[in-house]
């Protein structure tokens, strides 16, 4: 074929390094010429044998071809001694050629040397979720909040938590065992207030976060406020959540641009419309190089009916942005 002897041709004239073996094998994939794709892989798993996406590529090449079995087979092996991002990323491949069960193997056979990875745990126990694999499922739960190293990992882990325990069959026994437990973690407070405002028992878990944030300071105080906030949101209570938003944007740190954003965010949707407005010169100041201060304090005017101060905001902003 014309074509993909010029694929070769070109290839000869690179350095041969591993992005030009995976530049050409995707050039040659997208010819349908598979066989050539092939050599070129085998070449490169030689050539680079800790190379990650030559050995993913191949069972991916597998998989286009329909060899199925062999595709199966190819991941199996690579899985064995694969670092965390590389298997979670080949369980990944499998669920969407549906061989989630599979996948779900491939995972629990390296839970042993894996198990103190967040992003493995992560994939596992939403795997287990899908696949209805329950047995270890509380376990690996709450030993994923313990792995969350950052706000944002935490707020991930609480997320999946909650998501994974969404049926009252499967989340009052996770609340047993945390009822049970004598000394909470932060974390493990949090997902008790959560699956208690999914039982029905909103008070009782409001009544723990707020509890817990009384005792607590700096991170997990921050922490419990913002589980207040979202089961306030959820169950849009607008008063409690501008409460707990002003709360928020107080603590120590608190007041950013995103803090005051929602809070304004959240006093419209409680119908204070004039108190949202006070605050635009605080969200402005913390934003000075954004014009959606400016065009959310116009939107307020409007609806105040204040027609001409806010055309003359509008204005203003115009000349404050302008090149």
């Amino acid at each position: 074929d014309l074509a993909g002897r010029a694929v070769l041709e070109a290839f000869e004239l690179t350095d041969k390094a591993e992005i030009d073996i995976l530049r050409t094998t995707k050039f040659l994939e997208k010819l349908k010429q598979f066989d050539l794709a092939e050599e070129r892989l085998e070449e490169g798993l030689k050539a680079f044998t800790e190379s990650e996406e030559i050995a993913e590529m191949k069972g991916s090449l597998l998989f286009l071809q329909e060899k199925d079995e062999d595709a199966v087979s190819w991941f199996q092996n690579v899985a064995e001694a694969a670092p965390s991002g590389q298997l979670v990323r080949i369980a990944n491949l499998l669920i969407r050629e549906d061989h989630a069960g599979t996948a779900l193997e491939l995972l629990q056979s390296r839970r042993k040397d894996l198990s103190d990875d967040f992003a493995f745990l992560e994939a596992l126990i939403q795997l287990s979720a899908r696949e209805d694999e329950r047995d270890s499922i509380e376990n690996d739960t709450l030993a994923h909040l313990t792995l969350a190293g950052s706000p944002d990992e935490l707020d991930r882990a609480l997320s999946i938590a909650t998501s994974t325990f969404s049926k009252s069959e499967h989340r009052e026994p996770l609340l047993e065992k945390l009822k049970a437990m004598s000394d909470q973690i932060p974390a493990e407070i949090s997902l008790t207030a959560l699956l208690l405002s999914r039982e029905g028992e909103t008070a009782e878990g409001i009544t723990l976060l707020q509890d817990a944030a009384k005792s607590s300071e700096g991170a997990d105080r921050v922490l419990f406020l913002q589980q207040q906030l979202l089961i306030f949101r959820r169950d849009k209570d607008w008063g409690n959540s501008a409460e707990v938003a002003e709360a928020l944007f107080n603590e120590p740190g608190g007041k950013t641009s995103q803090n005051i954003k929602n809070l304004i965010g959240i006093l419209e949707l409680a119908g204070r419309e004039e108190d949202a407005l006070q605050r635009i010169e605080e969200w402005k100041t913390l934003s000075p190089g954004s014009i959606a201060p400016w065009t959310q304090e116009a939107d307020l005017l409007y609806r105040l009916d204040r027609g001409d101060a806010a055309i003359a905001q509008l204005r203003n902003a115009a000349s404050q942005f302008s090149a």
